[in-house]
């Protein structure tokens, strides 16, 4: 446990000025930036270099309970963006209580530690988030009231692997004006969580720097120094991405499979949302493994990219030509898609996102997965293979959100449920995001996907790729590269592992 000194209480208090934490409505809750005279001396913080990471990945998936017993209001959304804002705090915490920190997205290991002279691991975790408004009628309008309950937990790893752990628990309120339609509702616990926020940095504060062991640390580590010059691990995460492995879509040349189809589709600019980075050269890049690994014969591959995806274009290539490209008694179709994607409110309906899709009508301007299934069995379809390079959370792979009140959704089991006929490989998992990567200039999935094609997901080297293989090779490396970039992805597999996708 981290035991806490009574040196450091008073002068922790002093963190709520640094912190500066606004509310903001809706679907955010900023943090303002502000000075601070919190640790004047450099005696007062904790000498050596620490490092840090944040686990928020529990506030993606945050609801807000209804407490309105009953009124109407209580069928109100109430959007709160909290993730961001934790985040954030912590990241002004830190320089507050130690000498040097640096912020990381995995545990460096003790060994690393060692070697570069870090004193400690310092992980900062949400370990519970509850929230609840309600509301109450008044004269004109209602008022809204909002409570918030915030669990932290706090692990310290020294490098000889010592762990030394603690919790803090912040409680908030907060009545606004709920305006006449209960639009107040999400600006009420907006800001019962920024005050639930600020309230839980300042005791982690004051645990870590009241703690005489984490001192110690620090103290040890100052005076035992490192064996070679520190080295910053941001530069070694973005060295590990520019280190990928260049794509090789001649490596592997599969049997050929004249007639099978694929319908490749991929979107970077969008008419209505946020860019997709990199998802139209995801498309151009698997049409060429389409021809090659997966055996496709070149006129039987349609790429649709940016401006030429809209909804009807992919409606016309699903109609007409499958049907007209569909070989007698059946064909196999591989369809791929790298863009945005949204969930139904209830969670229970997934889209794809063409190029002119609104997510302010998105039932009639998305395209529904199961329906791109329904449309290539009627044109003929034996089996169709998806592979969807996007999450249905909302968000983007830069974690931008594609509407303005956007809020992660928990998507139902009953969306996963596909036909017989239909093998799905998703990005994500749930309310998850997509990754990017950067060096690469490719999504996560895509390319990870692609390099298994390559020959590298034949697990049993028997020369053959099932599905089952492929998605257990991408999802190792896809979720590794995910919690480097501080994040979870997990992609997943719906309908046939055992169908075999290549052989040569």
């Amino acid at each position: 446990m981290i035991s806490v000194s009574t040196r450091s209480v008073a002068r922790a208090l002093a963190i709520v000025a640094a912190l500066g934490v606004a509310a903001c409505s809706y679907n955010a809750v900023p943090l303002a930036s502000g000075g601070t005279n919190f640790y004047t001396t450099a005696d007062d913080k904790i000498s050596g270099k620490f490092l840090f990471a944040v686990d928020a990945t529990s506030l993606t998936k945050m609801r807000v309970e209804d407490a309105s017993k009953g009124y109407i209001c209580g069928a109100h959304k109430v959007p709160v963006d909290a993730e961001a804002p934790f985040r954030s705090s912590v990241q002004q915490t830190m320089p507050l209580v130690f000498e040097e920190s640096e912020m990381v997205a995995v545990s460096p290991g003790t060994e690393s530690m060692r070697r570069d002279g870090v004193a400690g691991f310092v992980l900062v975790k949400v370990d519970g988030f509850q929230a609840s408004v309600g509301y109450a009628k008044k004269f004109f309008g209602v008022d809204a009231n909002a409570m918030v309950d915030l669990n932290v937990g706090i692990s310290v790893v020294t490098p000889e692997g010592k762990i030394l752990s603690s919790s803090v628990n912040a409680t908030r309120s907060k009545i606004t004006d709920g305006g006449f339609f209960c639009e107040g509702g999400s600006d009420a616990t907006a800001q019962a969580t920024s005050l639930a926020i600020r309230e839980a940095m300042e005791r982690v504060a004051e645990r870590l720097s009241g703690s005489q062991k984490v001192r110690d640390a620090g103290k040890v580590a100052v005076a035992t120094g490192s064996s070679s010059a520190p080295v910053s691990y941001h530069t070694r995460l973005s060295e590990a991405q520019q280190a990928l492995a260049p794509l090789l879509p001649r490596r592997l040349i599969g049997a050929k499979r004249n007639g099978d189809l694929a319908l490749i589709v991929g979107i970077d600019r969008y008419g209505r949302l946020p860019r997709a980075d990199f998802a139209e050269n995801d498309a151009a890049r698997f049409a060429e493994y389409a021809v090659n690994a997966l055996g496709v014969d070149p006129s039987k591959v349609k790429l649709l990219r940016g401006d030429q995806a809209t909804r009807n274009d992919v409606v016309k290539a699903l109609a007409t030509w499958a049907k007209a490209e569909m070989m007698q008694g059946g064909s196999t179709v591989h369809v791929f898609f790298s863009g945005h994607g949204l969930a139904s409110s209830d969670g229970k309906d997934v889209f794809l996102m063409p190029f002119d899709g609104d997510p302010t009508v998105l039932k009639e301007s998305g395209i529904r997965r199961e329906e791109i299934i329904a449309r290539l069995s009627e044109a003929g379809a034996k089996d169709v293979v998806m592979v969807l390079d996007t999450c249905f959370s909302g968000g983007t792979r830069t974690g931008q959100t594609l509407m303005a009140y956007a809020r992660p959704i928990a998507i139902s089991p009953t969306a996963g449920a596909f036909p017989r006929n239909a093998t799905v490989l998703s990005a994500a998992s749930g309310a998850q995001l997509s990754s990017g990567l950067p060096g690469a200039k490719h999504g996560a999935l895509s390319y990870f996907v692609m390099k298994g094609l390559e020959g590298e997901a034949d697990a049993n080297g028997d020369r053959r790729i099932t599905a089952a293989e492929l998605h257990a090779y991408v999802k190792d490396r896809v979720s590794k590269e995910a919690v480097r970039q501080g994040r979870d992805q997990i992609p997943e597999l719906s309908g046939d592992g055992g169908k075999v996708l290549v052989e040569w």
